[in-house]
Order: C-alpha cells, then structure tokens, then sequence
C-alpha cells in the first residue's frame, strides 16, 4: 500500500485587507494598528512578509467591542 505524505492543511479564511485598509475603516493610525496586532488583540495571516487581517476576524472584533469589550482609542 502507498502512503502519500502528509501537505500543509488547506485553512479558508475568506477576505483580506491590508493593515492601511484597516486603519482606514476604522479611523485609527496604522502605527496603532500594529500595536494591536503586536499585542494580540486583532487577528492576522502573515503572507511573506506582509500582513493581512481577515474581514471576518475584523468584523468579530468589532462587534465585541460595541458589546463593551476592549476598544482602540485612535
């Protein structure tokens, strides 16, 4: 019997946008974006050497902040 080896998972993520696209939506600075992402606090996909955030991770996000959880001053 023959065994194919094992590849990377294949992980939908759905859309992406660039950290300045995010900043712009949400009225904030990228450089204070990026102290999010550094901290944890926003989900990202790092392709190479660039940063995305996926629409969904950004639109949970949000909605947990209108619920009173952590909200960025910009």
């Amino acid at each position: 019997m023959e065994h194919a080896e094992a590849g990377p998972e294949r992980v939908e993520v759905g859309p992406l946008l660039r950290v300045s696209k995010v900043a712009e939506r949400l009225d904030c600075s990228k450089s204070t974006l990026y102290s999010m992402i550094r901290d944890g606090k926003l989900p990202t996909v790092t392709i190479g050497r660039s940063i995305r955030v996926p629409v969904s991770d950004l639109e949970a996000w949000l909605a947990q902040s209108r619920r009173g959880g952590h909200v960025v001053a910009a």
